[in-house]
């Protein structure tokens, strides 16, 4: 099989309803590349091949996708170097969520982007949502993610 960069697998994507990835095969800057695009993107509808399984967005274990490589290694470009630089040694998150969903791995750093969350996304539309807020340590963050301009941390 041969190997995908997020650009290609985005216009493969395009053309095919399903992309079966090897993700054991993949390099490091791949496999990060990747998982990046398919935790951000879920109507992508990737098959993923992890542990002899394959889910779908939904049943897809994040966590073990995010925990193979340390914060540094997921820490891709320059403006997300710098974020978790500026991180104090521990700090507020929020996580717009409802009771089902409430322990799940995205938050954010700003307040004003949960908010949007649950007075705009159509996501939360007629649900009974709410900001869920913890304070964690800085060494707890396993990936940052700033494509969508949502400040939106990893943990697991």
């Amino acid at each position: 099989m041969k190997e995908l960069e997020c650009d290609e697998l985005y216009d493969e994507w395009e053309d095919e309803e399903k992309i079966p990835i090897d993700w054991d095969s993949l390099t490091k800057d791949s496999y990060i590349s990747l998982v990046k695009f398919a935790y951000q993107n879920p109507s992508a509808i990737l098959m993923i091949g992890f542990d002899e399984h394959t889910f779908d967005y939904e049943t897809t274990d994040w966590k073990t996708l995010f925990s193979k490589y340390p914060i540094s290694d997921w820490l891709t470009t320059n403006e997300e170097k710098e974020f978790y630089n500026k991180l104090p040694k521990q700090i507020t998150v929020y996580r717009t969520a409802t009771e089902d969903n409430k322990d799940g791995i995205s938050y954010t750093t700003n307040k004003l982007v949960a908010n949007y969350f649950i007075t705009e996304s159509d996501y939360y539309k007629n649900k009974d949502a709410q900001i869920y807020t913890k304070t964690i340590n800085k060494t707890d963050i396993r990936a940052i993610l700033l494509d969508m301009d949502e400040d939106e941390i990893i943990l697991i």
